[in-house]
């Protein structure tokens, strides 16, 4: 039996340089590509695993808000156009006032779902009731027809 000659196995960057050695070219530049793939592996799993774990909490910021709508009503019933609408952020003190459609709709949108509300109708000197959209209802639209009538004698 003959016994084979081993080659000595050599690392790249151990020992002195093997730079003009026939072989050692192919041997660097196959070690930097096993070498730089591990690290494109590394930075894709890496990246992988930031969206994995980031993409729920982008999911939970989608925005959420509500929309108070109604009619401004007259002792009769009927829709008071232009009646002047008066939305209060209870939470901030912050006022939003609009002017009724000329059918007596009105509608305030983008509102937080945190804060309390109260809304009230104004038409000539005379007021509705203030009407309160609680935090705590879950709901996102708020249907709240208000009635202003003069007052009794």
């Amino acid at each position: 039996m003959k016994k084979r000659k081993r080659k000595p196995c050599r690392v790249p960057n151990s020992g002195p340089s093997t730079f003009g050695a026939a072989g050692s070219d192919q041997n660097l530049r196959r070690y930097l590509r096993t070498a730089s793939a591990g690290i494109w592996l590394a930075l894709i799993a890496g990246t992988c695993f930031f969206l994995l774990a980031v993409s729920p909490s982008i999911a939970k910021e989608k925005k959420i808000s509500r929309t108070v709508s109604g009619i401004v009503l007259d002792k009769d019933e009927n829709g008071i156009p232009r009646a002047t609408i008066t939305l209060t952020d209870l939470q901030t003190n912050k006022k939003i006032a609009i002017y009724a459609s000329e059918d007596g709709h009105y509608q305030f949108s983008d509102l937080n779902p945190r804060h309390d509300y109260e809304v009230q109708a104004s038409y000539q000197g005379d007021t509705s009731k203030a009407r309160k959209v609680s935090s705590f209802d879950s709901r996102s639209q708020f249907v709240i027809n208000l009635k202003v009538s003069p007052p009794s004698p």
